[in-house]
């Protein structure tokens, strides 16, 4: 994956196995591999219209849709730090 990221000139890695990249192999390519959840806490700091316009979009697109805080929940099982945030803000 780290090849991918270098040859497609990416400067972030979205991963939950942070330990298969080492620090050092990171730095060398000025590469950062981050946990989704991280990440999309990042994402929610910079543009939280965005995020919930994507999030209301992945909620409503399946085949059995959702609403927000049902998807959140959902989410809350791999990402809880990420659904409890806005969660908690939501009401």
């Amino acid at each position: 994956m780290l090849a991918c990221a270098i040859e497609g000139r990416a400067r972030t890695i979205v991963t939950f196995n942070l330990r298969d990249f080492r620090a050092a192999d990171l730095e060398k390519w000025q590469v950062r591999a981050v946990h989704p959840q991280d990440y999309l806490l990042e994402l929610y700091a910079i543009d939280v219209p965005g995020v919930m316009r994507s999030l209301t979009a992945a909620a409503q697109g399946r085949a059995v849709p959702l609403t927000v805080p049902e998807f959140l929940r959902r989410l809350g099982r791999s990402l809880p730090k990420f659904s409890e945030k806005l969660l908690s803000e939501a009401g």
